[in-house]
C-alpha cells in the first residue's frame, strides 16, 4: 500500500472536502502502489494547493489533477479555457492549471531545483504533470479536446476512467520516470527532504519558542479578538513579531487557517521567524504567509479563474472573476496585513471582501514614513486603510539604540516633516548622549562607483570592529552595484553570499543557453524578452526564499529588504531617481547596531550626514 498524507481514515475523520474523481483515484493509488510512493492529498504550500503530488524517493514527482467534468457539458476554447453549457462558467484550463503548480515548485517553492535547472534543462523533467478526467476515456478526451493530436497535451500526460487498471497504471509511472530501474540523479535525499518538508511540515511545539518580554500596550494589542483594527509604530516597535503572536494567538482561538499578507515578497520568511520565536504549539500549515499579488496568483489557479495574470492587473476586472467565483473561495477567520501603507486601498478592499469570513479578524499594521511607493494618505497625513477610526501607535523602540533613534529623527525632521507626521520615539536609553551605547555609525562620500575602494573601506571597519560576516548584510537601489559587490567578496575575498537576485554566473549561464536557442538575429526581440523573463524567475525564487539566519554576507535591494533588520548593516545611497527620501529613512531604520552609510555621488544628502556624522 501507498503511503498516503492524509489517510484514508483521517480524511473520512475530519470530514475533508472530496470530490467523487478524487476519492476514486485516492483509494486506487492506496491500493495499487507499493510503501515507496508517498501520496499527499491537497497539500497547502503556502496557499498553492495542488490536489494530488506523488513522490518516489530517488525518482521524481507527479502533480496530478483531478476533473469530475463530462466533456459534453463544457465548450472549449484553447485560448479562453473551459465554459459550461448550462450556467456559462468560465474555467482556466486544467493542463494550464496543474502546469502552473509544477513551475511553482521550481520557481518558488524550492530554490535548489531552479538553481538545477538553470545548470541542466533535463532537471525540468524531474516532476511531471498528469490530469485525471474520473468520468471519460483517456481515448474520448483525446478525440474530443485534441483531435488525437499529441502535440497539444505532450507537457500533461491524460488519465482516464479507463486508466485506472494496475498494468495501465504503472505503463503511465514508467513513462513518467516513477517506475523502473534507473533512478534520477537530481532526486538527490537532500532535494528529496526538503520536497518532503514542504508537503509534510513539522509541528511547531512550545520548547521551539523563547521567553519574550512584551510592554503592556504590546500584550494588549495581541489579544486575537474578531473585528478590524489598524496598528502603527515607529521603527523597531516590534509590530512584525507582534503579528505573528496575534496571528499565531487568532489560531489557537479559531482553530482555523490564518493569512498573513505582506507586500514585500521576502518579508514572509522574517514572519516565520518571529513566529518560530514564539512559545506555542501550532502547525505551520495553518499559515499561509504571502505577498499580495503571489496570493491572488495562487488563489486563481487554484479556483481555476483564467484571468490573464499581470502584475499591473486591474483591480475592477480582476473583483468580476472573483464575483463569479465567491461560492468557491476558501474564507479566512483571521486575516493580518503587514506594511500596509505599502497597499493600494482596492488591494483591500479585495482582501476584505472576498476572503475574510463574516464577523472575521481583520488587522493591519504599518508605518506611513516607508511610503516608499508614493501611495495617497489620508488628510492627517496617516496611510489610507479600509478600517475606520483611530490608529493604535505603538511609540516605544526596542531594536533601535539611541543613536540612531536620534538620527531616524533629525532625518525625518529635514526630509520627512513636510509630508509626514513627525514620531515622537521613546527609549529606555533616549537620556543618553548620541554616542553612550554600542554600536557603530560610519559615513563615507565616493563622487563615482569605486568598487575596491567602497569595499576597502567596507573590509575595514569590519576587521577593526571584529563584526561577524554573518550579521552583515548590504542595502542599496542598484542591483546593477549590488551585484559587483556580490561577485567581487566572493571572488576577491572568498566570502559566501545570499542575495536576492542572480549572480554574475547565472546570467552568463542563461544568457549562453538563450544565446544557442536564438542564434538568428532576426529574433533578438524574442531573446531580449526570454532573458528578461527567465532573470525575473530567479529574482522572484531568490525574494520568495531570502533568509537571514545562515553563515553568509547578504545583499539585497532596499526594497526587498524593508521590514528586516541586521546586525550591521550598509547602505549604499546612489544618486539615482529611485533613491527618495522614505528609500533612504526606510534603509537606515533596518539597522540594529552598526551602520555604515556609503554616499555614492548623491550631493543632496552628502552635507546632512557629513554634518551629523563626521
Amino acid at each position: 500500500m501507498a503511503k498516503l498524507f492524509p489517510s484514508l481514515e483521517e480524511i473520512n475523520e475530519k470530514s475533508i472536502e472530496v470530490t467523487e474523481g478524487e476519492k476514486s483515484l485516492l483509494e486506487f493509488l492506496n491500493s495499487e502502489l507499493d510503501n515507496a510512493y508517498e501520496v499527499f492529498f491537497k497539500p497547502n504550500l503556502n496557499g498553492d494547493k495542488p490536489q494530488i503530488v506523488i513522490i518516489k524517493k530517488k525518482y521524481g514527482i507527479i502533480i496530478i489533477g483531478v476533473k469530475d467534468w463530462k466533456l459534453e457539458d463544457y465548450y472549449w476554447n484553447r485560448s479562453r479555457g473551459f465554459r459550461k453549457k448550462r450556467d456559462f462558467n468560465v474555467f482556466k484550463s486544467p493542463f494550464e492549471q496543474v502546469k502552473e503548480y509544477k513551475n511553482n515548485m521550481y520557481d518558488l517553492h524550492n530554490e535548489s531545483l531552479l538553481k538545477k535547472s538553470i545548470e541542466n534543462k533535463e532537471v525540468y523533467n524531474l516532476i511531471q504533470c498528469g490530469i485525471y478526467f474520473h468520468n471519460e476515456s483517456v481515448a474520448k478526451v483525446k478525440r474530443e479536446l485534441f483531435l488525437n493530436r499529441d502535440t497539444e497535451y505532450e507537457e500533461v500526460e491524460i488519465i482516464g476512467k479507463d486508466s485506472l487498471e494496475r498494468e495501465i497504471f504503472y505503463e503511465f509511472l514508467t513513462r513518467n520516470h516513477m517506475y523502473g530501474s534507473s533512478f534520477n540523479k537530481s532526486f538527490d535525499d537532500k532535494t528529496y527532504e526538503s520536497i518532503k518538508a514542504l508537503l509534510q511540515p513539522h509541528i511547531h511545539t512550545r520548547d521551539c519558542g523563547k521567553s519574550i518580554n512584551y510592554s503592556n500596550k504590546q500584550i494588549k494589542l495581541m489579544k486575537s479578538r474578531a473585528g478590524s483594527k489598524k496598528i502603527k509604530g515607529v521603527a523597531g516597535s516590534g509590530k512584525t513579531l507582534m503579528l505573528a503572536q496575534r496571528a499565531v494567538n487568532a489560531n489557537i482561538r479559531t482553530k482555523n487557517k490564518i493569512l498573513i499578507l505582506t507586500y514585500n515578497i521576502t518579508l514572509k520568511n522574517y514572519i516565520y521567524e518571529k513566529m518560530n520565536s514564539i512559545r506555542e504549539e501550532f502547525n505551520p500549515v495553518d499559515f499561509e504567509i504571502n505577498n499580495y499579488h503571489r496570493f491572488i496568483k495562487f488563489q486563481l489557479n487554484n479556483l481555476a479563474i483564467p484571468f490573464k495574470w499581470h502584475c499591473d492587473f486591474d483591480s475592477e476586472e480582476l473583483g468580476k472573476y472573483l464575483e463569479s467565483a465567491k461560492n468557491r473561495i476558501e474564507r479566512y477567520d483571521a486575516i493580518f496585513i503587514d506594511e500596509v501603507q505599502d497597499y493600494k486601498l482596492e488591494w483591500l478592499r479585495i482582501i476584505k471582501k472576498y476572503f475574510l469570513k463574516k464577523n472575521g479578524e481583520y488587522v493591519l499594521f504599518g508605518d506611513e514614513k516607508q511610503n516608499i511607493y508614493m501611495r495617497q494618505l489620508e488628510e492627517n497625513r496617516t496611510s489610507q486603510t479600509n478600517v475606520l477610526g483611530a490608529w493604535n501607535v505603538l511609540d516605544q523602540s526596542f531594536r533601535l539604540s539611541t543613536k540612531l533613534v536620534i538620527l531616524a529623527i533629525k532625518f525625518q525632521k529635514e526630509f520627512l516633516a513636510s509630508k509626514y507626521n513627525v514620531d515622537e520615539v521613546k527609549t529606555f536609553n533616549i537620556q543618553k548622549t548620541m554616542w553612550d551605547d554600542k554600536g557603530i555609525i560610519e559615513y563615507f562620500y565616493f563622487d563615482s562607483f569605486e568598487l575596491r575602494e567602497i569595499f576597502n573601506k567596507i573590509h575595514f571597519i569590519i576587521y577593526k570592529e571584529k563584526i561577524k560576516l554573518s550579521d552583515i548584510c548590504i542595502i542599496g537601489s542598484s542591483i546593477k552595484n549590488l551585484k559587483k559587490i556580490d561577485f567581487y567578496i566572493k571572488s576577491e575575498r572568498g566570502y559566501e553570499t545570499e542575495t536576492t537576485f542572480e549572480s554574475e554566473e547565472e546570467y552568463n549561464k542563461v544568457k549562453a543557453r538563450l544565446i544557442n536557442n536564438f542564434e538568428n538575429t532576426i529574433e533578438k526581440n524574442k531573446y531580449n524578452k526570454r532573458l528578461k523573463r527567465e532573470i525575473q524567475r530567479i529574482r522572484d525564487s531568490r525574494k520568495y526564499n531570502f533568509k537571514m539566519n545562515s553563515d553568509k554576507i547578504k545583499l539585497t535591494t532596499i526594497h526587498s529588504f524593508k521590514g528586516w533588520e541586521a546586525d550591521t548593516l550598509i547602505l549604499i545611497i546612489d544618486n539615482t531617481e529611485e533613491m527618495i527620501e522614505e528609500i533612504i529613512y526606510t534603509g537606515i531604520t533596518r539597522c540594529v547596531n552598526n551602520l555604515i552609510i556609503i554616499n555614492v555621488g548623491n550631493v543632496k544628502y552628502d552635507e546632512f550626514f557629513k554634518e551629523l556624522l563626521t
